[in-house]
């Protein structure tokens, strides 16, 4: 009897425990690669931008030339702290000092089955990030 209380507290507890909860801090940003049609040379920088609060950004990086090799490794000023599962118009953008805005890439949640990603990659046509951080 005692064994069937501890199974359905613990069937109780798994089903009550929602991924939601978890809080990922981001620290870097790797830019893997972008297409550099008709783009100049200048210095590249990253922004992590959180559409559901009117598109503002949370966190940016320093600069990388764009004519050196990729990928390359971006460390975000200040660790971003995120409800991934919560907030969902999370978008990693691309910008260059002289011509602004690149690229962009949103974080879709939803294409991650695991809870303790590492290295979260997101992409589309013109551009690859991965986001490194960890959970809480």
């Amino acid at each position: 009897m005692r064994r069937i209380w501890i199974l359905l507290i613990i069937m109780f507890l798994s089903v009550s425990c929602k991924k939601d909860r978890y809080i990922f801090t981001m620290k870097t940003v790797k830019l893997n690669s972008f297409r550099k049609v008709n783009i100049p040379s200048q210095y590249l920088t990253i922004k992590v931008v959180n559409g559901n609060s009117g598109n503002s950004v949370i966190g940016t990086t320093g600069k990388y030339p764009s004519d050196f090799t990729l990928p390359a490794l971006f460390a975000l000023d200040k660790p971003v702290k995120i409800h991934l599962y919560k907030e969902d118009h999370i978008s990693i953008q691309l910008w260059g000092d002289s011509i602004g805005f690149i690229a962009s890439s949103k974080i879709d949640m939803k294409e991650y089955k695991i809870i303790y990603p590492i290295d979260m990659e997101t992409k589309n046509d013109s551009v690859s990030f991965s986001v490194l951080g960890s959970w809480e």
